[in-house]
């Protein structure tokens, strides 16, 4: 569902964030496969204190947003990196990160949207059990 600027009647383009949210809640709501993907909490502004908690941790600049360790044609798991449907851009990093994923042989995807993300899921999961 769309929705629109009272005022302007201008479509309100969601945020990253909120497109992610809907797809996390889209696969929570389905089963297998869909409900192993998860979130890779990469992102964010933090205290300087917690960044260096998370960076020993094992963070990593460019990581996709979301992982399914699902194989399927050919592949190790699915990323994806969410963008907003209008607006989002790659980061050096996380074009590096892709390139590094895709060479490991994990298909990566860059979703600008929702109804994006959730067509690259069904495609991934359904289209080789043809």
């Amino acid at each position: 569902m769309e929705t629109y600027n009272a005022k302007s009647f201008k479509k309100i383009i969601p945020s990253e964030e909120q497109e992610q949210i809907a797809l996390v809640q889209w696969c929570t709501w389905r089963s297998y496969p869909y409900n192993l993907g998860f979130a890779i909490p990469n992102a964010g502004l933090h205290h300087v204190n917690y960044r260096v908690k998370l960076k020993k941790l094992g963070l990593k600049s460019g990581i996709p947003d979301l992982l399914w360790p699902v194989a399927r044609g050919g592949y190790h798991g699915l990323w994806i990196e969410m963008k907003r449907e209008k607006g989002g851009t790659l980061s050096a990093p996380q074009k590096e990160m892709i390139e590094v994923l895709r060479k490991e042989f994990y298909r990566v995807e860059v979703c600008a949207g929702f109804e994006a993300a959730k067509a690259v899921l069904e495609e991934y999961f359904w289209n080789d059990e043809k």
